[in-house]
């Protein structure tokens, strides 16, 4: 609300010597009010800015409501005292008066306050962009930690089967023993069940070697063989596929894929439209173990390498053992259905001890 003095006396004519003054506020030096400001604090008696008349109680004068030093009367503002009294009243709360002097202070300060606003807006940009990058880095560090933990399973699991089988291994040799020592203490040995005994434990040493053996291998199925008279041309066609293959499906750089041993499985037949199998032997485990835990990539691979599989390079006992659990399934399958096993896909997963048949149906 605009702060005036308020008129004790009687009302005086609504038309003042002053409000017959041009409406527009005289332009008036930014010294020139200083100037009068300071006179004004100086004396006792305050004064119009403009003309310095003295401001009184019975006077009609405008306070200004930035500095509340200077005040202005009503003719040298160019109002009428009607005007006047309703901008001192209740009804005129919402408009003010400032002298020309504070006037300029408005648009300074909001330029200041935009630029400082403009400044707090591009650090909070730079301070979101940061954050971005951050939660960038961390669900890179997520991936990376999820991969390595997925190999530590496999590593895992694959700890889990070897100790499976070495436990197997010492229960079947105190089994031996204890028949042994049964045997001794009869005294009825003979030299045919000796035999019998040490076949049985040449065998299984046998085929425990020779699963360690493949243990790093794996073989891969439908890999385009290159029909050449030159082995060397093959096997480089061979390596070239799967070079590319561990790299672009299973994220296997090169330099670490360690591969010792590359062979075609079956006897060649040039006018075979099939692929033989391929085995490929890695130098390190821990490479067999980032293909095993990344298959899943196969199903998103690109055309030159769909209808790509990879299995576990088995020993002929272990393979055995796979024909046997398939063909139980089938029969089981068979005495509790009404519907042929023909209508179904039968398949074995899992390695060494954990062997289980999975079943599903052919879809039309």
């Amino acid at each position: 609300m605009a702060k005036g003095r308020s008129q004790v006396n009687s009302k005086k004519n609504d038309i003042t010597p002053g409000s017959r003054k041009t409406s527009k506020p005289k332009s008036v030096d930014l010294a020139v009010d200083k100037h009068a400001a300071d006179k004004q604090t100086t004396n006792n008696q305050t004064h119009c800015v403009e003309c310095q008349c003295a401001v009184t109680e019975d006077t009609r004068a405008l306070n200004c409501e930035r500095c509340f030093k200077l005040w202005k009367c009503i003719g040298c503002i160019g109002l009428r005292a009607s005007t006047y009294d309703d901008l001192i009243s209740e009804a005129g709360k919402e408009l003010h008066w400032y002298c020309e002097h504070c006037q300029c202070k408005p648009a300074n300060e909001n330029s200041d306050k935009l630029d400082n606003l403009i400044k707090l807006v591009e650090a909070l940009v730079i301070r979101v962009t940061a954050i971005e990058d951050k939660m960038k880095s961390d669900a890179d560090v997520a991936i990376q930690l999820q991969s390595k933990l997925d190999i530590l399973d496999t590593r895992m699991t694959c700890t889990e089967i070897r100790l499976d089988r070495v436990n197997d291994l010492d229960a079947r040799m105190a089994s031996v023993e204890a028949h042994l020592n049964k045997v001794h203490d009869t005294q009825g040995v003979s030299t045919e069940l000796q035999k019998s005994v040490q076949h049985e434990i040449n065998k299984q040493i046998t085929e425990d070697r020779d699963s360690e053996n493949r243990k790093k291998n794996v073989i891969i199925y439908r890999v385009p063989e290159v029909i050449a008279d030159n082995a060397a041309d093959r096997k480089d066609s061979d390596m070239t596929f799967v070079t590319e293959l561990l790299e672009s499906v299973f994220g296997i750089k090169p330099e670490d894929q360690n591969i010792v041993r590359m062979i075609r499985l079956g006897r060649r037949d040039d006018t075979s439209t099939t692929s033989r199998p391929l085995l490929v032997a890695f130098n390190d485990i821990s490479v067999k173990e980032a293909v095993w835990s990344n298959l899943r990539n196969l199903k998103e691979a690109t055309a030159r390498f769909k209808g790509i599989s990879v299995a576990h390079d088995m020993t002929p006992a272990q393979r055995d053992e796979i024909k046997k659990l398939l063909h139980q399934a089938k029969q089981e399958h068979e005495s509790t259905s009404t519907d042929g096993p023909e209508n179904y896909w039968f398949r074995v997963v899992g390695y060494g001890n954990k062997l289980k048949v999975i079943k599903r149906r052919k879809q039309n």
